[in-house]
């Protein structure tokens, strides 16, 4: 496991972010975790509780990172994991003062062949437009329901009606 830490490099920042994110790759753990054999990396964000511009800031480093550590075309079609806290009010707040709906559209742009699974944290307002998120490769849901379960594909699979030859006549 190699850790890449994030800096904030802000020239204007009115707020520094004082314990920014840090990537951490994972290269041969397939044989402990068998999800990744299908060739897709899975990414896990949680807790990145700074506002929109900020985020971006970050996430263009944290892109980076994972372009430099695996093949981009890779990167597309991973499994994303969000554990929700992802959204703030303003980066010197904390607690329920920086409650805010997520905004993280640049994350489903990064993923175009992946898919991106959501849950809400205790700091994440709701908006209705995130009922209507979809997973680019599956096409489910990517706001998970709430202490329910859900079955999700591990490989990208192309959409039943272009698979014509694999279907027994």
């Amino acid at each position: 496991v190699t850790a890449f830490h994030l800096h904030d490099r802000r020239k204007y920042a009115l707020h520094r972010i004082k314990h920014p994110p840090v990537v951490h790759v994972a290269h041969g753990y397939e044989q402990h975790l068998p999800v990744l054999r299908a060739g897709r990396p899975v990414i896990c964000l949680a807790d990145w509780q700074i506002e929109p511009a900020t985020q971006m800031h970050f996430w263009e480093q944290a892109l980076s990172v994972l372009h430099s550590s695996l093949d981009p075309e890779v990167v597309a079609k991973a499994i994303v994991l969000v554990a929700g806290d992802m959204a703030s009010a303003g980066d010197a707040l904390r607690g329920v003062k920086s409650d805010s709906a997520p905004q993280i559209s640049w994350l489903f742009e990064s993923f175009p062949h992946g898919d991106i699974y959501c849950v809400y944290g205790n700091h994440d307002l709701t908006e209705p437009d995130h009922l209507t998120w979809r997973s680019p490769a599956s096409s489910l849901p990517s706001l998970l329901p709430h202490g329910a379960a859900m079955v999700v594909p591990v490989s990208c699979m192309p959409a039943a009606d272009t698979v014509t030859d694999a279907v027994p006549a």
